[in-house]
C-alpha cells in the first residue's frame, strides 16, 4: 500500500465514528497553545460531539494512537496548509472537510458549525 494511502487509513478508521480536528502550527506557536487550552476548557462539548484532535506541529504529528511524523507533510499537503503558520481543519464523520480556519477557532463557531450538520441534528434528536 502506498505511504499516502496508509496515512489516509489513519484518518479513515474514524470515518462515521468521529469528527476530527487537525491543528496545524509552527513548532513554538503560542496561538496553538491558546487553541488547545480553549478546547481543554470545553472538553465535555468536544466529547459530546465525538471530536478527536490531531496536532501537526512543525514536522511532528500527535493524536490518538501511534502516528509517524512522516505524515506531517502529507496532511499539510492534503489540506493545503503547507506554508501556513497556523490553521485548524474540521473533518466531518463522513470524511469531508467542513471548516478551515487560519486563526484561533472560537468554541462558538466550532460548535455552531457542527450542530448545524444534519448528522449532528439527528444525534441531538436521539
Amino acid at each position: 500500500m502506498p505511504a499516502f494511502a496508509q496515512n489516509m487509513d489513519i484518518l479513515n478508521k474514524y470515518h462515521w465514528k468521529n469528527r476530527i480536528l487537525i491543528l496545524f502550527s509552527d513548532e513554538n506557536s503560542s496561538e496553538a497553545q491558546r487553541q488547545l487550552a480553549l478546547w481543554q476548557k470545553h472538553k465535555a462539548g468536544l466529547v459530546e460531539r465525538d471530536l478527536i484532535i490531531f496536532q501537526v506541529k512543525g514536522k511532528h504529528v500527535s493524536g490518538p494512537g501511534a502516528i509517524s511524523d512522516q505524515w506531517a507533510g502529507k496532511l499539510r499537503q492534503r489540506y493545503e496548509i503547507e506554508n501556513l503558520p497556523f490553521a485548524v481543519v474540521l473533518i466531518g464523520k463522513d470524511g469531508g472537510e467542513k471548516l478551515t480556519e487560519k486563526k484561533l477557532l472560537s468554541i462558538e463557531k466550532l460548535f455552531a458549525t457542527i450542530d448545524a450538520m444534519p448528522m449532528r441534528q439527528q444525534e441531538m434528536k436521539n
